[in-house]
């Protein structure tokens, strides 16, 4: 026989009930996957080709920045460029795509992932590594965006 524990003696006891803050608890769980959507800006998927003189560029990194002359707002995009000369973009570490709106671009030879070490690709040239230099622009638009770039040597 299971006997209770004589400090409980005499106090009333929620026993098998379910706390009242319980219910809350779960619309506010319910709630947290869905704070903040739908109320910040609008995202869309970049990518494309970055070329020299209609060859892949074979490594280096795709930087968007928002050009603040034509009203654009908010982060840089950027993304690694592929040995085929393939580039998708994104925006901080989780965000895929980039803001609607309209960018500065610059290409650099030296992709995001490279150790120090490693000399930049000598196939782009400085030129384009400087946003308001390369004379590069793109306008994001709110759909699935296709965004080449051929650069001269």
């Amino acid at each position: 026989m299971v006997q209770a524990d004589p400090s409980c003696r005499g106090r009333k006891t929620a026993g098998n009930r379910i706390p009242a803050v319980f219910p809350l608890c779960l619309i506010l769980a319910a709630m947290l996957p869905t704070a903040g959507c739908g109320s910040g800006p609008e995202m869309a998927p970049v990518s494309g080709h970055i070329t020299v003189a209609g060859r892949p560029v074979n490594r280096g990194t795709v930087f968007f920045v928002p050009d603040a002359k034509k009203g654009a707002i908010g982060k840089a995009a950027s993304g690694n460029i592929g040995p085929d000369g393939t580039y998708s973009l994104r925006t901080g570490l989780d965000m895929k795509g980039a803001l609607v709106g309209n960018y500065r671009v610059a290409v650099t030879g030296r992709g995001m992932d490279d150790p120090e070490t490693m000399p930049p690709n000598r196939q782009i040239p400085s030129r384009y590594g400087n946003p308001d230099q390369s004379g590069l622009t793109a306008e994001v638009k709110s759909e699935p965006n296709t965004l080449d770039f051929d650069l001269t040597p």
